[in-house]
């Protein structure tokens, strides 16, 4: 990280993945691996032929900022509860991915994902058919600002596409589990019979009471389908590793 506020990793992977249909990382990759800085002189990004990316995040971004903050709670023993979403990182990292993603107009699939128990947090996105969906599940549950759902709508709608969004709690049996992670990006990129099993039960938890507008009211103890992966790798006929193991 530069005195400016460049975060020197991830924009250089962001340059040298333009060209890639498929990415998959793991690190601490920060908002500007997917959008450089306002004041930048970067050239805006674009990824013409991204089918599919998944990340494996570490929970603290390159300038040392965490994704979770630790709340001391009375009264209770449960180490989940005592780490909040840090609100204000993960909304501005997922306005980064969202600009982003207007300049990946292949893109199918996406999935970050961290699980330093007892820290757990999950994104999606995936088109299927006519629809994009969009899912956060997380521990305490993440709702994503205004700010970032508008600029999603937009880029939904940017590519004549209907939007399905929800935010979902995730439990302690979800977290620190690594039999699904980012290899689901490369296994089952475009297994929409995993997806569709997936999105059945949410919009089962959806409709509970509430409709499919009601963003956030619903919860849902069910497994999310992503896992770790040791490996970080950016592949279109080549691997690249980035980040050291964590600490």
């Amino acid at each position: 990280m530069t005195k400016d506020g460049i975060d020197v990793l991830s924009c250089t992977l962001r340059e040298v993945s333009h060209g890639l249909t498929t990415l998959k990382i793991r690190g601490p990759i920060g908002p500007q691996f997917f959008w450089p800085l306002k004041d930048s002189k970067a050239d805006t990004p674009y990824w013409p032929n991204l089918r599919s990316l998944g990340g494996f995040l570490y929970v603290y971004l390159p300038g040392g900022t965490w994704l979770f903050k630790h709340a001391a709670l009375d009264g209770t023993s449960c180490e989940v509860c005592a780490w909040r979403p840090n609100t204000e990182a993960l909304n501005e990292l997922y306005l980064a991915v969202a600009k982003a993603v207007s300049r990946m107009p292949r893109l199918e699939i996406m999935a970050l994902r961290t699980t330093n128990r007892p820290m757990f947090h999950d994104f999606r996105f995936k088109v299927i058919g006519r629809r994009a969906y969009l899912r956060w599940h997380s521990t305490p549950k993440f709702e994503p600002s205004d700010q970032v759902l508008h600029l999603w709508e937009k880029v939904v709608e940017s590519r004549d596409l209907e939007l399905d969004v929800a935010s979902y709690r995730a439990d302690e049996a979800d977290i620190g589990g690594d039999e699904f992670g980012i290899e689901f990006i490369g296994e089952h990129e475009l297994d929409d019979g995993l997806w569709n099993s997936h999105e059945e039960e949410a919009e089962d938890d959806v409709s509970d009471g509430h409709d499919d507008a009601d963003f956030g009211a619903s919860n849902s103890d069910g497994d999310s389908e992503s896992s770790g992966d040791d490996d970080a790798d950016s592949s279109d006929g080549g691997d690249a590793e980035t980040g050291d193991d964590e600490n």
